[in-house]
């Protein structure tokens, strides 16, 4: 994501938002890697 984030038209994005809605909004994994996500691409 940090490298190019168009590849495969954003693929590493909405796969870890996909992610993130599936173990819900409250899980300790989705409050962490959202954080590092966020880091990443802002």
């Amino acid at each position: 994501m940090q490298r190019d984030r168009q590849f495969k038209d954003d693929a590493g994005r909405r796969g870890l938002l996909d992610i993130f809605e599936l173990l819900g909004s409250d899980h300790a994994l989705t409050k962490i890697w959202r954080r590092k996500m966020f880091g990443l691409l802002h």
